[in-house]
């Protein structure tokens, strides 16, 4: 006769801890305290257990027991057996309704075998020998339906959930490999249970709680030839448009603290928030993958309890030449790739919003190459000191692109120091900060950056719109500015001439109750291209800071890691200022 395990019926409704004498501990089902509270038959018949695969030799088994009266499982005996061959004989009530619990000590988990009536007369029965482990948890609240959401497309036959308590449950019969989370979905709240790593030795798993609004197992799958899943990444991300630029068409990614993600295993998260984000985004990547990216709002839509598998696709690549007018190698060139969204929030924009994927140089020989990627539609944007910038918009078919700079205007000059060359000294073209503020692409604002050669001359690139200004040097050897005017009148090559540096502004600050503070200033303010200076401490209560251009400068005390206010909070530094002493104070 031939048994193949169907279903597992209702368990006790309390917890009680049964030892059985042996090396495992409590029994991983809970059971009511000690023997049957009915009269058992005393006429028994021997039945073959034959496993369908290797089992320890010596092994326990647990037989649990139940009448039509009383449908709770009861602890009837423990038999210590040594299983020969993958088989061994045990004894048992005729017509007693039966379940087998199985053990091998120094195994994790059990066998389940049953429900079965006790055959009338000697019989075999095939038991799978597939190990299983309990997984226990609490949920405070009201109870509802409890249900294993596995990696698994479903569970043996014999899996289980059940309250075992006023806030305890407990799933019996899980395979021990098996990779899942244990949900429960009420009004306006999901439970999760996610099972720890470690099995005890009686086959019991506990559970840590996560309760939020909304929530979702994700499987990432690579197939066979792609990375291990221990390389996959399942991130939540959202897009940050700065509230200086809110017109920015070109946007970065953050992460989006507003979703919680809970490793279950490789490659395997729970996803869950306390609100439904309508602009964020499950991203989900790998090596030599493509990125996988879910609108949250449709992960959400989903019932919790059904899992969201995701197949990770071959990943193409964005690789090209970048060129000068010249049809030269642009040796150096920023590249950087950016993708497009369109969300429902951004339908009022004429251009669609680009997110920045990564960035790199192009070679000496202009070559530059972007892994990993999608096929979609993507934007390339080349920038170079002294060529110029272009633009290339493109989807990966595995063709190299060509992207030709074209610079309108250039700058050239030389720069000095007490009438002296300065070499290396840091040439940059800035925009004027309303216009970057009110830009829709701010790399159509973004002029060249560069360094003075030994003879201290430069040549960078002017922006290709609006107005902008040259900024020449650092903190250390002074700065000066000249305005460019708007582009639209700029054309060919625009030769500066002479700048001089000069150290500019000495301030000294005396601050009597400073203690261990330090003093730090940022400006000039309503200007691109800020500095920072930081005071140095020249005696008791007294700091000095070189101010390397003159205008409207903010000072705040560095106590530690914790900036404080100071008064006054803001320095006006005239372009003749020299020598300038402050009283700092603390605000009253």
């Amino acid at each position: 006769m031939r048994f193949v395990m169907r279903a597992l019926l209702s368990l006790a409704t309390s917890i009680v801890q049964v030892h059985v004498g042996s090396a495992q501990d409590a029994l991983p089902l809970t059971v009511a305290e000690g023997p049957p509270r009915y009269p058992w038959t005393t006429t028994t018949t021997t039945v073959t257990l034959r496993f369908d695969s290797a089992v320890p030799a010596a092994i326990e088994i647990v037989r649990l027991a139940r009448t039509i009266e009383d449908r709770r499982w009861h602890l009837a005996e423990t038999v210590h057996a040594t299983a020969s061959e993958g088989k061994l004989a045990l004894k048992g009530p005729i017509g007693v309704e039966t379940l087998l619990l199985i053990r091998a000590a120094g195994h994790p988990g059990y066998i389940l075998d049953g429900p079965f009536r006790w055959p009338p007369q000697a019989a075999t029965y095939l038991v799978r020998a597939q190990w299983r482990k309990t997984i226990r948890g609490n949920f405070i609240g009201s109870h509802a339906s409890l249900t294993w959401v596995s990696t698994d497309d479903g569970t043996l036959p014999g899996t289980m959930c059940e309250w075992v308590g006023r806030a305890t449950w407990e799933c019996v019969g899980v395979p021990l490999n098996a990779i899942g989370v244990v949900v429960m979905n009420t009004t306006g709240e999901v439970k999760c249970g996610i099972p720890g790593a470690v099995v005890s030795p009686s086959g019991v798993v506990m559970t840590r709680t996560r309760a939020t609004a909304w929530g979702r197992l994700v499987i990432a799958q690579t197939g066979p030839l792609s990375p291990s899943p221990d390389a996959v990444r399942i991130t939540a991300k959202r897009v940050q448009i700065p509230r200086a630029r809110p017109l920015t068409t070109r946007v970065e990614v953050v992460a989006d603290s507003r979703v919680q993600i809970d490793t279950v295993a490789d490659g395997v998260v729970w996803i869950s928030g306390a609100e439904v984000p309508d602009d964020g985004w499950i991203e989900i990547g790998a090596p030599d993958r493509a990125s996988e990216r879910l609108d949250l709002r449709e992960v959400t839509d989903t019932p919790p309890d059904l899992p969201l598998r995701v197949q990770l696709q071959p990943a193409v690549t964005v690789s090209g030449r970048v060129s000068n007018a010249a049809r030269n190698p642009a040796t150096d060139a920023v590249v950087t790739l950016y993708r497009f969204v369109r969300s429902d929030r951004d339908r009022d924009r004429k251009s669609p919003v680009r997110i920045t994927v990564a960035e790199t140089h192009a070679d000496s020989e202009g070559a530059f190459h972007f892994d990993d990627l999608a096929i979609e539609p993507h934007e390339v944007v080349a920038m170079h000191p002294v060529f110029g910038r272009g633009v290339r918009q493109v989807t990966p078919d595995g063709r190299e692109i060509e992207i030709a700079l074209r610079s309108s205007a250039q700058a050239v000059g030389r720069v000095l120091k007490q009438g002296m060359p300065v070499a290396a000294a840091r040439v940059a073209v800035v925009p004027d900060l309303a216009q970057f503020a009110a830009a829709g692409d701010i790399t159509e604002l973004r002029g060249g950056e560069t360094q003075t050669d030994e003879d201290g001359r430069f040549a960078v690139t002017l922006a290709s719109r609006g107005s902008s200004e040259l900024r020449v040097g650092d903190e250390g050897a002074g700065v000066k500015r000249l305005s460019l005017g708007t582009a639209d009148r700029q054309a060919g090559v625009i030769d500066v001439g002479d700048i001089e540096l000069d150290a500019g502004a000495s301030i000294t600050f005396v601050f009597e109750a400073a203690g261990s503070c330090e003093i730090l200033l940022t400006g000039p303010a309503g200007r691109t291209g800020m500095s920072v200076v930081r005071g140095s401490r020249i005696g008791p209560a007294m700091f000095q800071a070189a101010v390397p251009e003159p205008g409207r400068w903010h000072t705040v005390a560095v106590c530690g890691t914790r900036e404080r206010a100071v008064v006054p909070p803001w320095l006006d530094v005239s372009p003749s200022a020299r020598d300038v002493t402050i009283r700092l104070t603390w605000p009253q």
